[in-house]
């Protein structure tokens, strides 16, 4: 009884082709990943420059500067033509509380 695998010199095992396979996958994900970090680092350095110019917009704007001085037309002064108020002595209510006070403690 002749085993016809073994004279072909043996099973033909998944393996190695599994192994190249794998090795393949794996180039491909690392330069994946290199690319994605390359990316991130971009993204990174770009957003700080933009940072960076911001805060340097922000600085440039908040630097005082001189106001010029606004020329308004000229203002007339005319005098009223309401009369002057007269002054008088204020009437309060404490007053007249008084006065009834003393004039129930009198009847």
């Amino acid at each position: 009884y002749e085993n016809s695998e073994s004279a072909a010199g043996g099973p033909r095992l998944a393996t190695e082709s599994r192994c190249q396979q794998r090795s393949k996958w794996e180039t491909l994900r690392i330069q994946r990943e290199r690319h994605h970090e390359q990316l991130r680092q971009q993204r990174k350095d770009s957003l700080c420059r933009r940072e960076q110019q911001q805060i340097q917009q922000l600085r440039a704007a908040s630097v005082p500067k001189a106001q010029p001085i606004r020329h308004y037309k000229p203002m007339r002064i005319h005098r009223s033509e309401k009369p002057l108020t007269v002054a008088k002595s204020p009437d309060f209510a404490l007053s007249k509380r008084l006065r009834q006070r003393s004039q129930q403690s009198d009847e």
